[in-house]
């Protein structure tokens, strides 16, 4: 059963920022979800409902995850901050 991956515009344009070789391997674990939506390592973000997170090096990749529609939607590719999860409100 595999989940489709859907990019925000959001995210789009902060994965365009981002240098190849990093982008490409941010990618890779992007592609993986569609088999495995919450890989070893995926963290739930508290205080929101169906938002979760994986670490790719220095970027945090921050998703959710609809199992009734079969999707995962990329909702924001940041590096590591202390407000990276804040600016989701």
């Amino acid at each position: 059963m595999n989940y489709e991956i859907i990019f925000s515009p959001r995210a789009e344009r902060q994965l365009d920022k981002i240098g190849r070789e990093q982008r490409v391997r941010i990618l890779r674990r992007i592609v993986a979800l569609e088999g495995d939506p919450r890989p070893h390592g995926c963290i739930k973000l508290r205080g929101f409902d169906r938002l979760y997170r994986i670490r790719e090096g220095e970027f945090r990749i921050i998703f959710k995850i609809d199992d009734d529609g079969l999707t995962v939607t990329i909702a924001k590719i940041d590096r590591r901050e202390k407000d990276t999860y804040r600016r989701m409100r």
